[in-house]
């Protein structure tokens, strides 16, 4: 990304962009971090600094992927001045402005900085997985001052940097998908699945990845990873498999196993918290169809009407949810309020994601993991959606050209 700020010296130019490029990459790895009182979990940090990198740009370079993000993002800012502009829709807008924001900038850091990038994931992974892995050893609250809030129970996991081990779960998924994007290491890789698996212990998490592991298995079938990921697969089971009946009523993760396996169709019957996030999926999608895939609007006035009345019709289905303005499912408020510019933002991702230099599995994974997460308990505000987006249009769609002649023009670097 190019950065130029009016007759500042080239020296004192680069070295500011370098600071404000290094605290935006830090404040979009660690999201949660407070800097400012708000009532928010996912903290506008990185939003604010990326808008200061872009409006310091010189020159904008993308390819059409990023400029179809940005389509989205028109057409989402059309639809909010159309409707009721109130705080909610103000907060969603929002979102999909921050969805083109990490987008573009993302793709822009990885084309001129990729190794640096890769680096920086690595070290985030790792910095997550010590704070999760210090939580237990000296207990859950390290480190939570420096976050808004944490909530967990004895019976859940550890939150490390995040509010919920569900978020932590979700934010180590992401940062996978992104470490796979930009050069996978076995070893960070079973670092974040470790930090998964048995420190946030996230079925939600857990669940998207089961999902995106059956759907690229066929695509895994005789090559020669498969036996790693079948071993890794063994050994998680077998040792699941040993501890389950010990701690099946100490653990919410293993609780809900053992309600699958009894009665698959009854879990939304008796877990409030997967009612809960259940509830957003069906509205969103419900709604959706009902409407003949056309867009509802940015407020959440309408997502709440629509919410209370299938609600009223549906009592003891959705006995848990309660009627909110804002839909959790990220994917989903995408389909309820811009109808059907959901299929256009699942192109880019699929179409992204099988042109990257890569075995087919590993392709299928990471754009399966990616959309199965984003139907999930995901804002559209969180950084990682855009991050992983452009980084993911940058290695399918990187740009014909780039013009590094001029180190004072060039994408900024660190």
């Amino acid at each position: 990304m190019t950065v130029a700020v009016g007759d500042i010296p080239h020296t004192e130019r680069c070295q500011s962009s370098h600071w404000l490029l290094a605290l935006f990459l830090l404040f979009c790895f660690f999201p949660y971090l407070r800097t400012i009182p708000l009532p928010v979990d996912t903290q506008p940090t990185g939003l604010v600094l990326g808008l200061m990198l872009i409006m310091l740009a010189r020159r904008h370079q993308a390819s059409a992927g990023v400029w179809m993000v940005a389509g989205i993002t028109i057409a989402a800012i059309i639809i909010f001045l159309a409707g009721d502009i109130e705080l909610s829709a103000i907060r969603n807008i929002i979102g999909y402005i921050s969805l083109f924001v990490f987008t573009y900038l993302f793709f822009n850091i990885s084309l001129s900085e990729r190794a640096l990038l890769q680096k920086i994931t690595e070290i985030a992974i790792l910095g997550w997985f010590l704070v999760g892995v210090l939580q237990i050893i000296i207990g859950r609250g390290f480190l939570v001052f420096l976050i808004s809030d944490a909530r967990t129970t004895d019976s859940r996991g550890v939150t490390s940097l995040a509010p919920e081990p569900t978020y932590y779960a979700s934010q180590m998924l992401f940062l996978l998908l992104l470490h796979i994007l930009l050069g996978m290491k076995r070893f960070i890789v079973a670092i974040a699945l470790l930090s998964i698996l048995f420190l946030a212990i996230s079925s939600q998490v857990v669940i998207v990845i089961i999902l995106a592991t059956g759907i690229s298995l066929p695509f895994l079938l005789g090559r020669r990873g498969f036996g790693f990921v079948l071993l890794i697969s063994l050994f998680v089971g077998a040792l699941g498999f040993a501890l389950f009946e010990d701690y099946k009523h100490q653990y919410r993760i293993l609780t809900i196993v053992d309600i699958l396996l009894k009665n698959p169709t009854s879990l939304l019957l008796v877990d409030a918290s997967a009612n809960e996030r259940f509830a957003a999926i069906y509205v969103s999608f419900k709604s959706f169809f009902g409407n003949y895939m056309m867009p509802h609007g940015i407020s959440g006035n309408y997502y709440y009407d629509v919410f209370v009345d299938l609600k009223q019709r549906n009592p003891q289905f959705l006995w848990a949810a309660t009627p909110s303005k804002s839909n959790l499912s990220g994917a989903g408020r995408i389909a309820f309020e811009l109808g059907p510019l959901l299929f256009m933002f699942a192109g880019i991702v699929v179409a992204a994601a099988w042109r990257l230099k890569a075995p087919a599995s590993v392709r299928v994974f990471t754009a399966a993991a990616y959309l199965l997460l984003m139907i999930t308990a995901i804002p559209l505000a969180h950084p990682m959606v855009g991050a992983v987006l452009g980084v993911m249009i940058a290695c399918g769609f990187p740009l014909k050209s780039q013009d590094e002649s001029n180190p004072s023009q060039a994408i900024v670097k660190l």
